[in-house]
């Protein structure tokens, strides 16, 4: 992972610089994002390591299966967003007021682009 500027500022990507956002819902438990929400959102799947600006201690993993390990950041489970097409995209910005980027502190990033 990296930190990636955007529209709405500084915020984690993954190496290619896609970014990288959390549900509101997640918040220290369980990923709360069903098959059908993961369809348009994607989890972060794997492990991940720190890269500039991503501060390693708060890298973390969420076990939703036994296949299946996801990311985490400061206790968020880590999802993509389908409706960003190029790295630096920050569509799924504020969806459902539920939907945010993570800054590289760990907190929501709530600015409209």
């Amino acid at each position: 992972m990296k930190v990636s500027q955007t529209a709405v500022g500084q915020v984690l990507a993954d190496q290619t610089g896609r970014t990288l956002y959390a549900f509101t819902k997640d918040k220290d438990k369980p990923a709360a994002c069903d098959a059908d929400c993961v369809a348009v959102w994607p989890v972060m799947a794997g492990k991940a390591a720190a890269g500039d600006g991503v501060t390693a201690s708060l890298l973390g993993e969420a076990k939703e299966s036994d296949s299946l390990t996801q990311v985490t950041y400061k206790g968020w489970p880590l999802y993509y967003y389908v409706g960003d097409s190029v790295p630096g995209d920050v569509n799924g910005t504020g969806i459902d007021t539920a939907w945010f980027p993570l800054s590289p502190d760990g907190s929501l990033l709530k600015t409209q682009p």
